[in-house]
């Protein structure tokens, strides 16, 4: 019994560990110092550092390493998952209503995946089926809710990065078919305000790249 007891402390400690840390990833508004995901995080790095070691140019390590952000938090769902999974697989077998571990393994992953293709008569076993098969939609719920906002982080990103190089006079290739294009509005939106800032007559003018002033 003793072990039983410290099995299902144990189960129910990982999985609320787990949806902690989900919720200060997916939905806390400011950065957090959380460990599951920081391992997460380091793994997939270690991971990306053996295909860097192939790699010649900076461009080969630009082309690898955009998917490393992506990838690594895509992977933060199905570990969590898993994790719930083996935390609840602990509780169905604490309970001693499931005879061993294959069966408490079934219930617990026919819970997580909404299946409901084993499920224990028991009203303790049931509660706990309801609140996994619950918990398993919310995360996939919250990825599919979160992955909007990634995006959009990720364009204001490389808009600021763009808006730096413009500011820091880096020239930008264009070839001949591209230079009757007009200007994009946010470029001269930026050539204001520097002149408002530095004044009239030190203003930078900001010129189309291959044109001739």
């Amino acid at each position: 019994e003793l072990v039983r007891i410290i099995v299902f402390v144990f189960g129910a400690a990982l999985a609320i560990r787990t949806v902690y840390s989900a919720i200060q990833t997916f939905v806390l508004p400011r950065s957090a110092n959380d460990r599951l995901s920081r391992f997460v995080f380091r793994a997939s790095l270690g991971v990306f550092g053996l295909l860097l070691r192939k790699t010649h140019t900076y461009e080969q390590r630009d082309r690898i390493m955009a998917f490393f952000a992506p990838i690594s938090l895509l992977a933060l769902i199905p570990i969590s998952l898993i994790l719930i999974f083996l935390g609840f697989a602990g509780m169905y077998w604490a309970l001693g209503n499931v005879g061993s571990w294959e069966q408490a393994l079934k219930v617990s992953g026919s819970s997580i995946v909404t299946l409901g293709y084993a499920a224990p008569g028991d009203l303790a076993d049931g509660f706990l089926m309801f609140a996994e098969a619950a918990i398993g939609l919310i995360l996939v719920a919250v990825l599919i809710a979160y992955l909007p906002t990634m995006y959009s982080a990720f364009q204001r990103r490389e808009q600021a990065v763009t808006m730096l190089e413009v500011r820091a006079g880096a020239h930008h290739r264009c070839d001949a078919r591209n230079r009757h294009l007009p200007l994009p509005q946010w470029l001269g939106r930026l050539s204001g305000r520097a002149g408002r800032r530095q004044g009239d007559g030190d203003a930078p003018r900001l010129r189309r790249p291959g044109r001739s002033s």
